[in-house]
């Protein structure tokens, strides 16, 4: 969670209306992780550390950010866009505590 306090940023409202698109749409949906790669024609990336392939996954089944792990140095990579999207409801959530 550490990676996640960064509150210096601003986010564009269409940024903030992707990601409460993402949550209605996952909300009570159940979650199949061989459903994450199916009709992604996104080439296979490798890690920057190790080289060895990435797999895809979602962040975690509260938060459904698909990121990119790999498995051989325990690192999540985030493309564009992800760290952010991620970074929304984690501090929307927050502001009550």
């Amino acid at each position: 969670m550490r990676i996640l306090v960064r509150r210096e940023v601003g986010f564009s409202d269409e940024l903030k209306a992707r990601v409460q698109r993402l949550q209605r749409q996952s909300t009570g949906t159940l979650v199949r992780r061989a459903g994450i790669n199916r009709g992604d024609a996104s080439p296979v990336l490798r890690c920057p550390n190790c080289q060895r392939p990435l797999f895809r996954s979602f962040y975690s089944y509260q938060y459904l950010i698909i990121v990119d792990r790999c498995r051989e140095c325990a690192m999540i990579w985030f493309d564009r866009e992800e760290l952010d999207m991620l970074q929304i409801p984690v501090e929307s959530s927050s502001v009550g505590a």
